[in-house]
C-alpha cells in the first residue's frame, strides 16, 4: 500500500516544527519567569543562600570525640531564622535579636480552622489552629524570602509601601505542570510566589480586608492578624492561598503514600484532612505571647520574656556533635538525618555530644543568654526538610532510646536547649561568635 505524501510531510513537519516550537515556549517562559523573580521594589534580600555554613555538617571532625580532642572553643557555625512556622527558614550570617528572639523568627503560620480546645475555650469551638509539619510535612519545601527596606535602591522612597511595612516577606512553592519536558528546558521548576508585608501598615490592614482573630498554638492563644485565608466569603479569599493549599495536599499524598511497614502492618501514610479552611495569620505586634515555666522572671531579666509564634521559647541552640551522634545510632539504611531536621536558631560547634545539656548561661558576641531548658521533641524531625517525606521511624525511635533524659517530662525525647536573652534590647549575633559557657547546673522540664 502506498504511503500519503501528504501525511508523511504533516509527519516530518511535526517531528521538526514541535520540538523547535516547545523551545520557543521556553524561552519565553524563562523570560517571563525571570522579570516575574527580579526581587521587590525598594527592598534587598537577606541570606546567604545557595552557600550554606552547614553544607560540611556530616564531616566526620564534628562527631563530639573529634571536637573534643580539637580543643577549640564553642563557636556559633550557623544562624537560622523562620519566617513561616514550619516552612523553609533563611540563612544568615548575622542577625538581630530582641526578646522576641531573632529578627523575623516565626511571626507568620499557617492555621486551619477546626474544634479547638484551649485553657480558654471548653468546651471545643471552632477557631483557628496552627500548622506544622507534624501535620502537613510538604511545607518543608514552601520557601521564604526576606526583603528588607534599601535606602540604596533606586526605586527606594520613604513612603514607598514596601518600606512603610518594614520590608516583605516572599512566599515561594513548586508549581505543579503537566509539560514536564518544558520544566526540564527550562533548567529549573516554575515557581508560584506571592509578596506580603512583614508589619503591615493600617491603610494596608484596611485596604486588604485583613482582620484581627486568635490562633491556638498548643494550649494557649496568641492574638493574631489574619492575611489570607480559604474560607469561604471571607475578605481575605486569595487565589493564591488556594493554589499554595492544592499544592500542599498533592505534594504530601505524594511523598507520603500508605505503605507495609517491616514488622508487616499498613501504615496509611498522609491522611490529615485538607478540606478545612486554610490561612495564612501574622502574630500581632501589640500583643505578643508571655512567657512563663522555665524562662527567667520579670525580677531576673528587667522585662517580661515573650514570643510570637514560637512554641515555647525565643530561641533555639544545638550543638552539631549531638546531632552527630543521634544520628551514629539510627536503624541502618535511614535517612541522613541532617541538624536542620530541628529548626533551630543557632548551630554551634566546638566540644562534645551532649554538653549543652547542662548549661545555664551563655555569652554569645557579648551578649548573655539563659539556657531555660531542654527541648522536648515531637516527631516533626522525622520529616526530610528537602523532600518533605516523613520517615515512620527514625529518628524518633533512636532519640526516645537515647534521649529520655529529663524528669520533667518523662516519656519524651530531648535534644537542644530552648534560651530567653539576658536584655530585651537588640544585640547581634554573627557566624564565628564565640560561645562563652558561663553557669552550668540541673534542668528539670516544667509543661
Amino acid at each position: 500500500m502506498a504511503s500519503d505524501p501528504l501525511l508523511h510531510l504533516t509527519q516530518r513537519f511535526a517531528m521538526y516544527f514541535i520540538p523547535v516550537l516547545i523551545a520557543i515556549l521556553a524561552t519565553g517562559l524563562a523570560r517571563l519567569y525571570q522579570r516575574r523573580s527580579k526581587g521587590v521594589a525598594a527592598c534587598r534580600k537577606l541570606g546567604l543562600d545557595p552557600r550554606s555554613n552547614i553544607a560540611d555538617e556530616h564531616a566526620p571532625h564534628y562527631d563530639g570525640a573529634a571536637q573534643k580532642e580539637q580543643g577549640g572553643k564553642w563557636t556559633v557555625k550557623s544562624l537560622w531564622t523562620y519566617p513561616v512556622k514550619s516552612c523553609r527558614g533563611v540563612e544568615l550570617g548575622k542577625s538581630n535579636v530582641t526578646g522576641l528572639g531573632m529578627q523575623y523568627d516565626r511571626l507568620f503560620s499557617f492555621a486551619h480552622y477546626t474544634k479547638r480546645e484551649t485553657s480558654q475555650e471548653k468546651p471545643p469551638k471552632l477557631g483557628w489552629s496552627f500548622l506544622t509539619q507534624r501535620q502537613v510535612p510538604a511545607l518543608t519545601k514552601v520557601k521564604t524570602e526576606i526583603w528588607v527596606p534599601d535606602p540604596s535602591s533606586e526605586d527606594y522612597e520613604e513612603d514607598h509601601p514596601n518600606v512603610l511595612s518594614e520590608g516583605v516577606l516572599v512566599i515561594k512553592w513548586p508549581r505543579f505542570s503537566a509539560w514536564p519536558l518544558l520544566q526540564r528546558l527550562l533548567g529549573h521548576s516554575m515557581e508560584m510566589s506571592v509578596q506580603l508585608p512583614f508589619d503591615p501598615t493600617q491603610d494596608q490592614i484596611k485596604s486588604n480586608g485583613m482582620e484581627l482573630t486568635d490562633m491556638k498554638i498548643w494550649k494557649n492563644q496568641a492574638s493574631a492578624l489574619k492575611l489570607a485565608s480559604t474560607r469561604e466569603g471571607s475578605a481575605q479569599s486569595a487565589g493564591w492561598i488556594k493554589d499554595l493549599l492544592r499544592y500542599l495536599d498533592l505534594e504530601c499524598r505524594r511523598q507520603n503514600p500508605p505503605f507495609i511497614s517491616k514488622a508487616g502492618h499498613r501504615n496509611p501514610g498522609f491522611t490529615f484532612d485538607m478540606t478545612k479552611p486554610f490561612a495564612l495569620l501574622r502574630s500581632d505586634p501589640s500583643a505578643p505571647r508571655q512567657v512563663f515555666r522555665n524562662a527567667p522572671t520579670k525580677d531576673v531579666v528587667g522585662y517580661q520574656p515573650v514570643i510570637g509564634f514560637q512554641d515555647a521559647y525565643p530561641l533555639h541552640i544545638m550543638n552539631l556533635a549531638s546531632v552527630r551522634e543521634v544520628a551514629k545510632n539510627l536503624e541502618p539504611g535511614s535517612p541522613l538525618l541532617s541538624v536542620r531536621n530541628y529548626r533551630p536558631n543557632m548551630i554551634v560547634v566546638g566540644g562534645d555530644a551532649y554538653a549543652e545539656d547542662e548549661w545555664k548561661k551563655i555569652n554569645i558576641g557579648g551578649a548573655t543568654y539563659y539556657v531555660s531548658n531542654r527541648t522536648s521533641r515531637c516527631l516533626l524531625p522525622n520529616v526530610d526538610q528537602d523532600t518533605g517525606r516523613k520517615d515512620a521511624v527514625e529518628p524518633n525511635k533512636t532519640m526516645m532510646k537515647l534521649r529520655k533524659i529529663d524528669e520533667g517530662c518523662p516519656t519524651s525525647a530531648c535534644l537542644g536547649m530552648q534560651m530567653v536573652p539576658a536584655v530585651e534590647g537588640q544585640k547581634v549575633v554573627r557566624v564565628g561568635d564565640e560561645v562563652e559557657v558561663t553557669e552550668v547546673g540541673e534542668h528539670f522540664y516544667i509543661k
